[in-house]
């Protein structure tokens, strides 16, 4: 019984964790403001672009295959489509953005480091 409650301790943990975490990025960062896929919002994980279809499924790579499709040539196209749905300006990781042209960097307020 006492093994049991340790896990279901850590499970619970986990779980406020990873939703204080996802309350923070979508709230509350600086960032905050720039629109986004929710995954690319939240985590450093991006939908799969599977096989240059327009259409993205449900499977969700980490980095690591992001960094293999990059180099296959799909992510260029995958943040182009996110231009074409959010505008000069979107959010592509937590801490990233993604700027479409030079006028852009006009329109953006600066961040202020803390």
């Amino acid at each position: 019984m006492l093994r049991l409650s340790r896990v279901l301790t850590f499970v619970i943990q986990i779980i406020v964790y990873v939703g204080g975490i996802s309350v923070y990025r979508l709230y509350f960062h600086p960032l905050a403001k720039y629109p986004g896929p929710f995954f690319a919002r939240v985590s450093p994980v991006r939908f799969a672009d599977h096989q240059g279809t327009s259409r993205q499924k449900l499977t969700l790579n980490p980095q690591i295959p992001c960094t293999l499709a990059l180099l296959k040539g799909r992510i260029p196209f995958w943040i182009k489509a996110q231009h074409g749905k959010y505008g000069p300006i979107v959010r592509v990781s937590p801490n990233e953005l993604c700027f479409d042209d030079a006028a852009a960097w006009k329109v953006r307020e600066p961040l202020k480091r803390q």
